[in-house]
Order: C-alpha cells, then structure tokens, then sequence
C-alpha cells in the first residue's frame, strides 16, 4: 500500500486553528469570454435584466417561454455575460433555474448560453436544485458556463488517534469542519470515509480500501473525533488522509420526462449529482467537467461534492434511451461518476474519469457502450 505520511502529517500538526468553517470553493478567476462563442444567424436574443440572479432569470425564462406560444420553431437564446452571479435565493421553489414545460416545436429551441466555461459562474442556492424541471421538456441546451454551489460541501483530515470504533481527526486550515458540513436530514444515509494516500498535491483513493461509515462527529479542541459504524480497519493508522463526506439530497440538475437536452461545455462543482428521470430520451453531455477545486493552503481537496455525477433514470422509470457522453471528465465524485438505470442504446466515449468514491462508471439494466475511455481508480461496474 503506498502511503505518504511524513510531510503532509507534519503540516497538520503545525497548523492551528481554521481560519473559517465555510470556505468558498476555490476557483481560478473567471477569463474574458473566448472570441469563438458567437450569437448563430436567426436566433432571438434575451438577456436577463440587471442585476443577474434567481428572479431575474425566472422572468426571462418566462419571457423566451411566451415566444414559443406563437412561434415555437423559434431559437432563443439567454445569453449571459462573463462574470460570477449568485441565483440563490427562494423566488423559486424547488431550482434556482427553473424550465418547467418548456416544449419548443419540432426545429425550435431554447438555449441558456454564457460566455465560456471559464467565463460564466452561476453559484446555486444550496437548499434548491441547480436546474429544475418537474413536467416534460424537450429541445432545450445549457452551454458555455459553470454551475457551483457557494460553499465546500467536503472536507478531509489525518487520523491523530484510533480507538475501537472512534477516530480523530486534523482537518487542514481553510477546510471546512466536518461539524459543519453535517446533515441530519440525512441520517445513516451517505455519512462515509475512505482513505486516500497521503499527498498534499495528487491525494487518490487506495485501491481495495473501501468506505466506511460514521455515524456521529463532535469538536474537540482542534480535532474531530468520529464514531464509526464499525471498527476502525486494521489497515488504517495514524497519520493516514481519510475523505468525509456527508451527502445533503442536493442537485446539481433534477429533470423530469426530458427529451433532447443538450450539456454542451459545461462544468460542475460544489454540488455534482444530476438526475434525470422518468424515461430520458435523446439527451447529450459533450466536453462537460466535473473538476476538483484548487488547493487551499497547499492542500488538494480529495472530493469534488458529496454526491456522484449524472443519474440516469432509476430502476422503477420507464425505459429511457439515447444518451450520449462525449468527452466527458469527471474527477473526485463523491459517489458513482455516472450511472445508468433502465436505459436503453446509449454510450460512453472518449471520456475520463478519475479517483471516484465508488464506481466510475455503474451500468444497472442498461444497454451502454463504452469507446475510447480511461478510468483510473474509478471502476466500471456492470449489473
């Protein structure tokens, strides 16, 4: 097993206390838009009022909506501009992008476009999905942005004590305390650990270590001692890096009955998993990310977010087909990086998937290919 303790150990303990509990994800600063993204001929342009946020958006969605009524082959288009923008807030009630039956006609469609993935941030209420959609919708793409959530919703910390079914943990400065981050609307659902080597700069899950579940996490001091579900295994000891996670039930994008959506270079942190259901068909992920946040304080994240990647369907959905991955990256999910339920014809291609805290890839009751994919530490389970 290969294990790196001495240099990162050391720096935990010669940190003191957190500077803050709810850090930001750490990004790099947004660019200027790339020339190439450009308005295409016979499109309708909206741009949403200033100042860019939850309502706002609600109103030109409504807007572009209307022109459906009366021309529903049209091609709109939302442009946003360069810039992060906060959609927070309840003016909603269940996404902070809400495209409730929104059904173009057969050549029509609706397009949220921003200025690169770079370029345009759209920071998500944490209590809401990213995109929301209850009713059937069809011919709709988000394209050319990023899609986040305010906060780190993961943390990390070396073990400085094992005792029985009771670890304690050093979490770095600037990482979020795993105090913090529980949920106990979720209680005894998605609370786990796994251990990963120790670096400050490529951590990456230990093959064969599986996770292990915790069932309580209380501050002493400046550690955290954990109750495990079980006891401690014999292979963990101090000074070894332990991934925590605590799943919240959040989305990145919950989209029921869709048909013909397009994700075209888009990416994702902070909240990852996205579901669609109820019989998906005719859907595309092309040059999409799931990307781990910068180091903070010279420290990589392990995770991504608590949760995996796109759910396809569920296992008690009406058969779904047609869904394309291309060129899809997805690194520090933490859960399955994509997953397939109920499907039929669909496929995987030319994608990378890194260092998942469960499968890379989970194919349950489905008809998917897979072409041209690397998966490092990030399994492809067939069932």
């Amino acid at each position: 097993m290969f294990r790196l303790k001495a240099a990162a150990f050391a720096l935990a303990l010669s940190t003191g206390a957190y500077a803050q509990t709810d850090p930001p994800i750490v990004e790099p600063v947004p660019v200027v838009a790339p020339a190439s993204i450009a308005d295409n001929p016979g499109e309708i342009i909206k741009t949403p009022p200033s100042p860019i946020n939850q309502a706002n958006l609600a109103k030109v969605i409504l807007e572009a909506d209307k022109i459906f009524d009366t021309n529903p082959n049209a091609r709109v288009v939302i442009k946003l501009p360069a810039g992060r923008f906060d959609i927070t807030g309840k003016h909603n009630s269940n996404g902070s992008i809400e495209l409730n039956g929104i059904t173009p006609g057969a050549t029509g469609r609706l397009i949220i476009r921003g200025a690169g993935i770079d370029a345009t941030t759209l920071v998500q209420d944490h209590d809401l999905a990213g995109i929301f959609s209850h009713s059937p919708s069809k011919h709709i793409t988000i394209e050319n942005l990023h899609l986040t959530t305010p906060k780190m919703k993961v943390t990390q910390g070396w073990i400085t004590k094992i005792s029985g079914n009771t670890i304690w943990l050093r979490v770095p400065p600037g990482f979020p305390t795993p105090t913090s981050l529980w949920e106990s609307r979720t209680f005894g659902v998605g609370k786990y650990l796994r251990e990963a080597t120790n670096s400050n700069t490529s951590p990456q899950f230990i093959p064969g270590e599986g996770q292990v579940p915790y069932t309580a996490v209380v501050q002493e001091g400046d550690l955290f001692k954990v109750t495990l579900g079980r006891d401690a295994p014999s292979t963990w000891t101090v000074g070894d890096l332990l991934a925590y996670k605590s799943k919240n039930g959040g989305s990145a994008y919950f989209i029921m009955g869709a048909e013909d959506w397009v994700f075209n270079n888009v990416r994702w942190s902070g909240e990852t998993r996205g579901v669609f259901r109820g019989g998906p068909k005719h859907l595309r992920f092309t040059n999409v990310e799931i990307r781990r946040p910068l180091p903070i304080n010279g420290v990589q994240p392990i995770l991504t977010s608590p949760a995996g990647g796109p759910q396809i369907n569920q296992p008690s959905d009406t058969r779904g087909s047609d869904v394309v991955f291309d060129h899809f990256m997805a690194e520090g999910t933490g859960d399955d990086a994509v997953a397939f339920f109920n499907m039929g014809t669909s496929v995987v291609k030319n994608s990378t998937i890194k260092n998942s805290f469960a499968r890379g890839i989970n194919i349950n009751n489905s008809d998917v290919t897979t072409n041209d994919d690397v998966l490092i530490n990030a399994p492809l389970l067939r069932h």
